[in-house]
């Protein structure tokens, strides 16, 4: 369990809560050990905490088992105890024989099955006595922080008794005094001084570090910010590009931000970023906050993963914060960023954007091009001691700052060309001049989004780009302006874990060299060559490991400038390298390490596909994509990809396809999962209608679409009309996979429950018991457990309950199920003993 976990609870006084109910597991190896433990529990009682162990319970007649199951569950207890031991993780993680420690192992497993399931760690507390070695702590607990324990009892002053009884009664271990007001501070303190960021807050997602002393001419923007959040708290601020500059600008409106929050970094206790180009965009944003604020472990929704974002930024308790909110473009980002944003109060929110028209309570700041002296400077200090340095350097600066309209990005643009290439200003302008006369017959000031002196700087790093990085950059600027996850061109830094689901690991050296025409072509070389003349920008922020990222002023001049003839091939290619990393289930949790950078991606290339008739892997890219949406409770940005898929598959392959039963299932579920049964029930029968036509009505797929519309019948309380469709799912199963077959148990295990549901016990019992049946002989002929034969048992068992039948003749029945398996007494009772604990 990790410190940050218990960070909310410490955090706020008052008097202890209920009594926690605390169960305790052990090994029972020693009996010293084992009164240890026994005084462990009763110093624990006297101190007010509900412990549990089993010893106290040695005088009753106890099914240890399935008591040992109930005191996990956390309706029963608060927080579960692991005093470890060697002996301990041994048998928790080794198959011993049945008489020795297989009560641990199975304890161990359903423990390993609630850490799985949360995908989090919050009841489980590994407790090691007195100098037992940290390596005593079993794997499935070991990334989670410990407790040391050399002496029991409140009076007896031990520190890490005294941090549990903390962590079981969410008593805080020091008193949060209540918070100040902010101080208006002097415009010269050493944290605003230009050139010395402040430390870093300690909750930080920054993009880019700072510029430090290479950032010029915006101190006083700086300070007036600082100052308007001095005056006004609790009043959001917008940095805005002045009437001049239009469209996507390259004005430096997000690299002020970020500067701002690093140049007063001292001042907060979080620098938060969150990009926020459309509403969706940055309901994601504040969503994935979660991850770095430590909350909402384990929740995959991102509905209330951005609930619980705002609940943290609105919790008086975590006052101090700076928000970016960055890009908000379009006025329906704009309202989605007020509604949600205006209420707070315990922090800065700072907004970067092309919009000017905000409410009264955002002060919108205009923020014009840098002035001749400050870019002069820039390119002056950028450039030393790395260009052909001539006498008449600071002039020829000056002209090149003049020519390039005091863009920070063209700035950066000329001065890292300048860099790498070596060469003088005068040098440079002669080419920038060149460039920009080719430019002058193609830019159009009034429909296009970019200034010409920044179209100018990239026409002259495009005419000295090898072409395999000028490939990769008409490749990449069909991507979204975000991080660039590295296992995009190298499968081997993909996530830890999922290395194998890189099937194609040379997608990203094969699409290069095809769309490059060099049979020598590396993604890494050319990702360099693009990043030494600063075309791609390192992106510190992202949570995975990245290449950086393009601006995305340069993607719309680098899509702008390929030929009809460039775009029809860089954007196929661009679809086929995102096709080969996008691996895995995008439903899978365990899979969403690969999806959650591609998302964006994926997201801006099939936009840009679609518009142009590409309908492969456009769709399937859609499909999983909406997939992951729906996973992650996103269903209204899920809906419109899942309907476009489908309506591609339609077009491309006629309305009978199999692919377009795919579809037509995929977007049913999301419908049914918002409720909207009436609409799902059509898509469902026509999906079922297209895969009997495709393969007949006995074929496996069929019986999946029988099952799912016999399901969304049952959940319309529809049982008579579900029976009939759950009968024919185990009359498919069973010709097409064999009697006992796997499936089969789970058909019959759906049967069996709806006519459990409507009292027919009678009739349930039998298929039931086949379910057992097929388990048991599957474990029989392989040698291992099936893993839904422990759930079989119960539900067996559940089924026997319900007719009220003795205890003797329920244990009849379950006993006989072995020999029917065909396993002889003993063996079976081992087994029901290694399943069941």
């Amino acid at each position: 369990m990790s410190d940050g976990q218990h960070t909310q609870a410490e955090a706020n006084a008052g008097p202890p809560r209920q009594s926690p109910r605390v169960f305790i597991v052990y090994s029972q190896h020693d009996a010293a050990h084992s009164e240890r433990v026994l005084e462990f529990a009763r110093a624990l009682i006297n101190d007010g905490v509900n412990a549990d162990l089993d010893q106290f319970h040695q005088h009753e007649l106890v099914d240890w088992p399935r008591w040992c199951e109930e005191r996990l569950r956390p309706e029963n207890s608060d927080y579960v105890l692991m005093v470890c031991s060697a002996e301990y993780r041994r048998r928790i993680e080794e198959r011993l024989p049945s008489d020795k420690g297989r009560g641990v192992y199975w304890e161990g497993s359903l423990i390993d099955d609630y850490l799985y399931d949360s995908k989090a760690n919050e009841r489980f507390i590994p407790v090691l006595f007195d100098d037992e070695p940290e390596t005593s702590t079993p794997r499935i607990v070991s990334g989670w922080s410990r407790v040391r324990i050399r002496a029991f009892g409140l009076d007896r002053g031990d520190a890490g008794y005294l941090h549990l009884l903390h962590l079981l009664t969410g008593q805080p271990v020091a008193a949060r005094p209540p918070l100040g007001r902010l101080p208006v501070l002097p415009t010269k303190v050493p944290a605003g001084a230009p050139g010395t960021p402040a430390p870093p807050a300690s909750l930080n997602n920054l993009l880019y570090p700072s510029l430090g002393d290479l950032f010029k001419g915006r101190d006083a923007f700086l300070q007036g910010i600082r100052a308007g959040f001095a005056r006004e708290p609790g009043r959001a601020q917008a940095i805005v590009p002045r009437q001049a500059i239009h469209g996507l600008g390259g004005i430096g409106k997000t690299r002020a931000a970020i500067e701002y929050a690093w140049r007063f970094a001292g001042d907060y206790t979080a620098l938060l970023f969150a990009p926020a180009e459309t509403a969706a965009r940055f309901r994601q944003s504040l969503a994935g906050l979660c991850d770095l604020l430590k909350i909402a472990p384990g929740v995959t929704d991102d509905n209330v993963r951005f609930d619980a974002a705002l609940r943290w930024l609105a919790d008086r308790a975590h006052d101090g914060w700076l928000l970016l909110v960055d890009n908000v473009d379009t006025p329906e980002a704009a309202a989605a960023v007020d509604r949600a944003l205006a209420p707070l109060n315990g922090g800065h929110v700072l907004i970067t954007g092309r919009l000017d028209d905000w409410p009264p309570h955002v002060d919108a700041r205009r923020l014009d091009v840098l002035d001749p002296d400050a870019a002069t400077q820039f390119l002056l200090a950028r450039t030393e001691g790395r260009r052909d340095a001539r006498t008449d350097d600071p002039k020829q600066a000056r002209a090149l700052a003049g020519e390039l309209d005091g863009l920070a990005l063209a700035l950066e643009q000329a001065a890292a060309f300048i860099r790498h290439h070596a060469l003088s200003f005068a040098e440079y302008r002669r080419r920038w001049l060149a460039a920009d006369r080719q430019v002058q017959e193609w830019h159009d000031p009034r429909i296009m989004l970019y200034p010409r002196s920044l179209a100018a700087c990239w026409q002259a790093t495009m005419d000295r780009l090898p072409p395999a990085a000028r490939a990769l950059l008409h490749l990449l600027s069909w991507l979204a302006p975000d991080p660039l996850p590295r296992f995009l061109f190298d499968p081997e830094s993909a996530p830890e874990g999922l290395h194998a689901l890189f099937e194609d690991r040379e997608a990203s050296r094969r699409v290069l060299r095809d769309l490059s025409g060099d049979a020598a072509a590396e993604p890494e070389a050319a990702l360099a060559a693009l990043r030494e003349v600063s075309l791609i920008q390192p992106a510190r922020g992202a949570d995975f490991p990245n290449a950086g990222q393009l601006h995305r002023v340069l993607a719309a001049i680098t899509r702008d400038r390929q030929s009809d003839a460039g775009q029809a091939r860089s954007l196929p290619a661009a679809l086929a390298l995102l096709n080969a990393a996008a691996v895995g289930d995008p439903q899978d949790v365990r899979h969403w390490p690969v999806w959650e950078p591609l998302r964006p991606h994926v997201l801006a290339a099939v936009a840009f596909a679609d518009q142009r008739g590409i309908a492969e892997p456009t769709a399937t890219l859609m499909n999983d994509l909406g997939l992951l949406l729906h996973a992650r409770a996103q269903y209204a940005e899920a809906e419109p990809l899942m309907r476009r898929a489908l309506a591609i598959n339609e077009e491309s392959f006629g309305p009978e396809h199999p692919n377009v039963a795919i579809r037509l299932n995929n977007l049913a579920a999301l419908l049914q999962a918002t409720n909207r049964l009436a609409e799902a029930e059509p898509l469902m029968r026509r999906a079922l209608a297209i895969e009997e036509g495709s393969f007949g009505p006995e074929h496996p797929n069929v019986a999946i679409h029988l099952n799912n519309l016999a399901q969304l019948l049952q959940a319309t309380n529809r049982l008579a009309e579900a029976e009939p469709l759950m009968r024919r799912v185990v009359s498919v199963v069973e010709k097409s996979l064999g009697q006992d077959h796997p499936n089969v148990a789970t058909a019959l295990n759906n049967l069996a429950a709806l006519l459990k549901a409507t009292n027919r016990l009678a009739e349930a019992e039998p298929l039931m018991r086949r379910v057992v049946v097929i388990l048991l002989a599957f474990t029989r002929s392989t040698g291992y457990a099936h893993p839904h034969l422990r759930t079989a048992f119960g539900n067996y068992a559940a089924i026997l309950q319900a007719m009220s039948l003795s205890r003797q003749e329920m244990a009849r029945r379950v006993a006989s199920v072995g020999s029917e398996a065909g396993f002889d007494a003993e063996s079976y009772r081992r087994l029901r003993a290694a399943v069941l604990g």
